[in-house]
Formats: C-alpha cells, sequence, structure tokens
C-alpha cells in the first residue's frame, strides 16, 4: 500500500497539473476538443481535492461524488444563476461555467474516470501488484 504521505502529494500535484493545463486550454484552445479536455481536467480538480478531503475513500466513491457534482453545476447552468454569478463575481465562469452543454457532461464522466483508473492504479502499482 502505498504510503498516505505520498498519495496526498500525488493528488496534489495532480490537483496543480489539473489547474495549469486546464487554464491554458481554455485560454488557448479554441475548439471543441480543448473545451472537452478542459472539462475533463475539471473533473481531475475536483478529484484531487476531494481524495486530499476524504483520503480513505474508494476511488470509485470519489469519482462518482465528483461526476454528481460536476453534473449539479452544470445542470444549475439550465437557470441562469451561474451565469449571472460570472457577471457579479469575477472568475466565477471558471468555476460555474455559463451555458448549459451536454457535451460537458460527458466530459465530466470522462475526467472522473480517468482520474479513478490513475489513483487507483497508483496505488495497486504501490502495493506490487500487477
Amino acid at each position: 500500500m502505498i504510503a498516505p504521505a505520498r498519495r496526498r502529494a500525488a493528488r496534489s500535484r495532480a490537483g496543480l497539473l489539473a489547474v495549469a493545463a486546464g487554464l491554458v486550454l481554455h485560454f488557448a484552445a479554441d475548439s471543441a476538443a480543448g473545451s472537452f479536455a478542459a472539462d475533463a481536467l475539471y473533473a481531475v480538480l475536483l478529484f484531487a481535492l476531494v481524495a486530499l478531503v476524504v483520503p480513505r475513500w474508494p476511488a470509485l466513491r470519489i469519482a462518482a461524488v465528483v461526476f454528481a457534482a460536476c453534473a449539479a453545476i452544470e445542470l444549475a447552468q439550465l437557470t441562469g444563476v451561474p451565469a449571472w454569478l460570472s457577471t457579479a463575481i469575477p472568475g466565477a465562469a471558471l468555476v460555474f461555467g455559463t451555458t448549459f452543454q451536454f457535451t460537458d457532461l460527458i466530459a465530466y464522466a470522462f475526467g472522473a474516470a480517468l482520474a479513478a483508473a490513475v489513483d487507483g492504479g497508483i496505488g495497486k502499482r504501490a502495493a506490487g501488484s500487477p
């Protein structure tokens, strides 16, 4: 089993990398693929944050919570509240978005699943499992 301190460090690095890469994609990639990747990285960041708060949870539980949170935020965009927040609070659009897109839900599911697979693989490799 991987030491808790090493796992926390790996999760922290993953979160920081997700922020950096997601911001680069958000501002530099003006394509559907770039938007999809940025949304997937948003889910990876949330996975890292949830995993740091509840480190003993299994990766699949974390992924489920992350997808539920991402989906709730995306569905809230149908109300117009996130769009209003983005005009009232600088930077809120980066967290809450502004307009609903179904493909964002797919990106969040992909990002959460990818993070769970990588996180689960780190634990197995450290334990000596194939």
